[in-house]
């Protein structure tokens, strides 16, 4: 049987990392709700012609988005495709009538978790005090407490408070 554990580290970033964070907050705010608005207009479609896009299909489309807002290029891919993975399955979950449809993101009120996946970030170092190794954000330091079992499958940067 698999066993699935999730675990929280507290992280101290440097103050140009909780810059980089709060814009790539936003950057990723505008991705949600890009996608979204997409999945919106296609369901608001007669039902004979409407095909759901898929994350993957979406994932295809962010290499044309990158290129034409070529800011968002500033966050990982890796955290982009993650985010719209996350996104379908909000809508997943809707269609079989679990949640609600999925909202748009407004600034100041919803955060979205910064995810990678396992080959992405990795915990260095020694002791309580130990290094997550982060795309484009470099060293965060994290309190670690707490030993981890097994291997780690992703990883991702929330803001509580």
């Amino acid at each position: 049987m698999i066993i699935h554990r999730g675990y929280q580290y507290r992280c101290y970033p440097t103050a140009e990392q909780i810059a980089l964070l709060d814009e790539w907050q936003g950057k990723q705010r505008f991705l949600w709700n890009v996608a979204n608005a997409q999945r919106t207009q296609v369901a608001q479609r007669c039902r004979c012609n409407r095909k759901q896009p898929t994350s993957i299909g979406q994932g295809h489309e962010l290499t044309v988005l990158r290129a034409e807002y070529p800011w968002l290029a500033d966050v990982p891919r890796m955290a982009q495709a993650q985010l719209l993975v996350e996104q379908d399955k909000a809508w997943q979950l809707h269609y079989r009538g679990v949640f609600g449809r999925p909202e748009y993101k407004r600034k100041g009120r919803d955060r979205a978790p910064i995810s990678v996946g396992k080959d992405f970030a990795l915990i260095e170092g020694t002791g309580r005090k130990r290094h997550v190794v982060f795309p484009k954000l470099g060293l965060l330091e994290i309190v670690y407490h707490r030993k981890h079992e097994g291997r780690l499958t992703g990883c991702a940067i929330t803001q509580d408070g």
